[in-house]
């Protein structure tokens, strides 16, 4: 089975006595893609992404092939760590249908957020994410869970 929520990132960088090329790709590069292509159909990585740095050699140390592989990875980072949240968080992912959640307030219109004692919900509605246990152990972990807050330091007790 494929997981297409990882990539292999496959970096290839131009060699020094490769700057000097004509028109055209790099040898080097092409042999480069090939060899770690062929390495990571051997270990079974799928969804193979290639970061070439072509246009700069390895005398520099910045990068911009090696720097967008960076980010892309953060990146994504950042937004699997959101998704888990989001996932643990919502009793939807149980398999739940979770209605009434907000009212629409008469004065400004607005939907603001109702206490969860009046949310309307019906059970096993659909296939669930995460099973109703691991769900119900998150939300007593993050209940429990030390808030951060910023104390300011009082001013001339230093």
């Amino acid at each position: 089975m494929n997981d297409y929520s990882k990539i292999t990132a496959l970096y290839s960088r131009l060699s020094v006595g490769d700057e000097d090329r004509d028109s055209g790709g790099s040898n080097s590069i092409q042999n480069q893609k090939k060899f770690l292509e062929s390495y990571a159909r051997q270990l079974k990585l799928t969804n193979i992404r290639h970061y070439i740095a072509d246009d700069e050699s390895g005398s520099f140390f910045e990068r911009s092939a090696y720097s967008r592989m960076i980010e892309d990875e953060e990146n994504r980072y950042k937004w699997n760590k959101v998704t888990l949240t989001h996932i643990l968080t919502r009793q939807e992912y149980c398999g739940d249908l979770v209605n009434f959640k907000t009212t629409k307030h008469f004065c400004d219109k607005r939907n603001h957020y109702v206490d969860r004692s009046q949310w309307q919900i019906t059970e096993n509605v659909h296939a669930p994410v995460i099973d109703h246990t691991d769900f119900e152990n998150v939300q007593r972990i993050l209940e429990n869970a030390p808030v951060k807050l910023e104390v300011p330091f009082p001013a001339g007790n230093e």
